[in-house]
């Protein structure tokens, strides 16, 4: 794979990463309402449930065009990796939730994991 195209692959896997962390910060957003049912949820927040829906469906046919230029199983591990170091990035920034020395390691281990599978 020519370094060009290695570049473009990370480019897309990022763009794809932050598409599914936002959209999982929508959702956790809000989970975190204080309501009196599940109907009243839905009802009272439709519009960013929708958004992260929206933001769900793009990303399925963003992913689908990215494909038709990358590796599956390249493309797919090192935007599943961005992903979980930005989701939990959005769960510490945007939520206050703690990270752990052992998920310090554990995002250490993913970056190493997205390092080998994009080496040829």
């Amino acid at each position: 794979m020519s370094a060009s195209l290695r570049v473009s692959m990370l480019l897309n896997a990022l763009v794809l990463g932050a598409m599914l962390a936002f959209s999982h910060g929508l959702l956790k957003w809000v989970a975190k309402k204080q309501v009196a049912s599940y109907v009243d949820l839905i009802a009272g927040y439709w519009l960013p449930i929708g958004a992260s829906l929206a933001i769900y469906a793009a990303l399925f046919f963003y992913y689908i065009q990215v494909l038709r230029h990358h590796d599956i199983g390249i493309l797919y591990s090192t935007y599943t990796g961005v992903s979980i170091l930005l989701v939990l990035l959005t769960g510490v920034f945007f939520f206050g939730e703690n990270l752990t020395r052992m998920q310090l390691f554990g995002c250490g281990l993913v970056i190493l994991g997205i390092f080998f599978i994009g080496k040829p």
